[in-house]
């Protein structure tokens, strides 16, 4: 109900003037300065299969491939969105041949992409922890999140595995039910002759998916570089593709 009524209620130009949507800084500290109420809401990124959100035969041949689909989904879902896939309905009723085809190749590449967690096997500690309920082990299980101690400014995350894996991207998940919070990260990858940095980026939120070149890798440290109040994460989930 709170979301609902501080949520827009008309569409007038005055509101659609009040944020521009290119506008590429929509939640630094500057942008955010003042601002007296905050409301986490997930971001979406709606897209059709087809050039339209309507079915049209001629247009049979042009639904999207599975290059195109997958650059969608790693900006959307790997990048703290919700995926909207529009799939329209023919003259029938049913869905087109066409977008059954890129939906099955779609799905397949997922499966291959997510195959397994690997980050199930291993020991995980952290530079600080707010409590014992909120410790790092909470990372690789369902018993809860892990939310950095007071005074860590720089909270770092690491994860050693009993044997080497083989890997290539890095699911993040924050705690959203008590805010997005982290700024920015990076992660290194130990292949047994010192960290290497592998990947650097800014919100995690819902999920951010990290990939990388597919490597040898003994350990990993997460290091969250910038935060705002508290830094949590929910989930590390770590994967190759098949």
């Amino acid at each position: 109900d709170y979301t609902a009524e501080h949520s827009q209620q008309v569409d007038t130009p005055e509101f659609a003037k009040s944020i521009d949507a290119k506008t590429q800084d929509l939640g630094s500290r500057e942008f955010i300065d003042g601002i007296k109420d905050f409301i986490w809401y997930p971001a979406e990124v709606d897209v059709s299969i087809r050039p339209g959100w309507f079915y049209h035969k001629r247009e049979d041949f042009k639904v999207k491939s599975l290059k195109k689909l997958m650059h969608i989904y790693w900006g959307s879902v790997g990048g703290n969105s919700s995926l909207l896939l529009n799939i329209p309905p023919d003259k029938n009723g049913l869905l087109a041949k066409a977008d059954v085809r890129a939906l099955r190749k779609f799905g397949n590449r997922l499966r291959e992409e997510f195959p397994e967690n690997l980050a199930t096997d291993c020991i995980v500690s952290a530079s600080s922890q707010l409590n014992d309920d909120h410790n790092a082990n909470n990372l690789i299980t369902e018993n809860g999140y892990w939310q950095c101690g007071v005074g860590d400014e720089t909270p770092e995350i690491e994860i050693i595995f009993d044997s080497q894996i083989t890997a290539d991207n890095i699911v993040l998940k924050e705690n959203i039910a008590t805010g997005q919070q982290i700024e920015s990260f990076d992660v290194y990858a130990d292949n047994g002759k010192g960290y290497k940095k592998i990947c650097s980026s800014t919100v995690i939120g819902a999920k951010r998916i990290c990939r990388f070149k597919k490597q040898k890798i003994n350990r990993i440290k997460i290091v969250i570089t910038s935060y705002r109040v508290k830094a949590t994460l929910n989930s590390v989930e770590i994967y190759c593709k098949k």
